[in-house]
């Protein structure tokens, strides 16, 4: 029998990463998972095994974070995933996932959770509202936040934790503006996709738009294109397949960093220099950005922030219940990297 050490070395990552590989934690990548899983049957490791473990109360209490409707492959939702069991974690409370990618509707999956009596409160990260979810939750009196906001008419009673994505839209355009883009594309993810029935979208637009506006540029109906997920393929396939088109832009703004990257590879693959020939920002500021060559220039997701805010706010309600319902929108910003670069020196001779 070997020590998570060791399991840790002959699998090349660290102790941490062993211990939550082998409890399925979500911000661990699945080919890690099955590579500690193996070593772990290899060697005769087992969880329980681990010298000086220290054991469970029998009455410690969890906080679940609820995942439903979402794609799970989506980077920047891991990034938010892991920081919010990390700051689960910090805490006196066990950190579960209760994970339905196909959203029952009745909410049958955190009825069976809380029965068992283990949960003090729930993160949940639906991109949709669930009447049925929340009025349970509010039946038992358990303390809930919602780690999303599902736009300006969503119910008033909702503990809401999310980014100023009209803000964020803002920062863009104001980054563009000062580089002396003008005509600028703007790409973007159908609100109507089966994955993205948000606002999402529609506010980082919005911010975009009115900054344009209030730089005195008007903005044509055609300079905003829905694509149908906001991936790399579909990013890539757009600007693959418009790239003539695009020549008379001088900058696109993806609305994800993944498409942001996808839009990329398919200009340089098309003779298109970033951002010698077009500017190219992004949006969530994921780690992978630095990977892209040029390395994306993003308007950067809060994610630290926003994960302490929602732990922080679910703790105070634990203690104390009775509080107001409260929405709560943290500041993006702006993380310059290198696909962007000022008008005069981006047009082509």
């Amino acid at each position: 029998m070997i020590s998570s050490r060791k399991l840790a070395e002959l699998a090349g990552v660290s102790q941490s990463t062993v211990s939550r590989s082998l409890r399925n934690h979500p911000g661990i990548s699945k080919e890690t998972k099955e590579r500690v899983a193996a070593l772990a049957r290899e060697h005769g490791y087992r969880v329980g095994d681990m010298a000086g473990r220290k054991r469970i109360p029998r009455k410690q209490k969890a906080i679940a974070v609820l995942m439903t409707g979402m794609n799970y492959t989506n980077l920047y939702l891991q990034s938010v995933f892991t920081a919010v069991f990390n700051e689960i974690e910090k805490s006196k409370y066990l950190a579960l996932l209760l994970n339905d990618m196909e959203e029952i509707v009745d909410g049958s999956r955190v009825q069976e959770l809380v029965s068992t009596g283990i949960l003090a409160g729930l993160v949940i990260t639906n991109l949709h509202y669930n009447v049925h979810v929340h009025d349970y939750l509010l039946s038992k009196r358990l303390p809930h936040v919602y780690l999303h906001y599902f736009g300006k008419d969503s119910v008033e009673m909702l503990d809401i934790i999310d980014t100023d994505n009209y803000l964020g839209g803002h920062i863009a355009a104001q980054h563009l503006l000062a580089l002396g883009h003008r005509k600028i594309k703007v790409l973007t993810s159908s609100s109507a996709s089966a994955m993205l029935d948000s606002h999402t979208f529609d506010d980082r637009t919005a911010g975009f738009t009115a900054a344009l506006r209030a730089a005195g540029v008007r903005p044509k109906e055609s300079d905003l294109v829905h694509i149908k997920d906001h991936d790399y393929q579909n990013a890539y396939d757009y600007v693959t397949a418009n790239a003539s088109h695009l020549r008379e832009y001088d900058a696109l703004f993806a609305q994800t960093d993944t498409m942001a990257i996808g839009c990329i590879t398919a200009f340089q693959d098309k003779g298109i220099s970033v951002p010698k020939d077009i500017s190219v920002m992004g949006y969530d500021g994921i780690d992978e950005g630095v990977f892209s060559r040029p390395s994306v220039t993003t308007v950067k997701q809060p994610v630290t922030e926003l994960a302490q805010e929602t732990v922080r706010r679910l703790l105070g309600l634990i203690e104390n219940p009775a509080q107001t319902a409260r929405r709560t929108f943290i500041q993006p910003t702006l993380l310059l990297r290198q696909s962007t670069r000022r008008r005069n020196a981006a047009r082509r001779e």
